[in-house]
């Protein structure tokens, strides 16, 4: 029998849960949680108190599992999610992206600090407005300024400008965003 509660009580370290079922007014025993891998591969993420979550219990709702959680209208889904995205977002705000469609992006945001690769090979590294990018590219750039001779001087370093410029292309190529 289908049913739905909130979790009560977590054994992460076991993989159960009590749940209370509302239409019932009771708590259930320990239940095992379903996961998509136990074997030799494991994955662990534990639920929360308070989770709402749907269960298949036997006709004595003694026996059961928990099958996952679900959304409600007091917990829905993140703002990012959409067709073709998996979503993973954390209590402290640290979000984890990753679109499938023609973007083909991984992006991990943690505060102000984002990571976001793709498969084309290109990725960005930012943290608020800053980025890797933009800072080898002032670095590349005032490379350049210092290597231009001074005018009326008799001697002065080497002009490398097709060095730099080099560079800065190698740059773009491997920071595209």
């Amino acid at each position: 029998m289908l049913r739905f509660g909130n979790i009560t009580q977590i054994d992460a370290a076991k993989g159960l849960a009590r749940v209370h079922f509302d239409d019932l007014e009771i708590v259930s025993g320990w239940l095992p949680i379903l996961s998509p891998r136990t074997n030799s591969d494991k994955q662990s993420d534990p639920m929360e108190e308070g989770e709402h979550v749907a269960c298949v219990m036997d006709k004595h709702d003694e026996h059961g599992v928990i099958l996952g959680a679900i959304f409600s209208t007091a917990d829905t889904p993140p703002a990012e999610a959409g067709a073709d995205k998996f979503v993973r977002k954390f209590k402290d705000g640290t979000i984890f992206k990753y679109d499938r469609g023609a973007a083909h992006e991984y992006e991990i945001t943690n505060g102000t600090l984002t990571f976001k690769m793709n498969r084309s090979g290109g990725f960005v590294i930012k943290k608020g407005t800053e980025s890797v990018k933009k800072i080898l590219d002032d670095l590349a750039q005032e490379c350049a300024i210092m290597t231009m001779p001074v005018s009326g001087a008799s001697a002065g370093p080497p002009v490398n400008a097709a060095n730099f410029t080099a560079i800065i292309a190698r740059i773009a190529t491997l920071f595209s965003e």
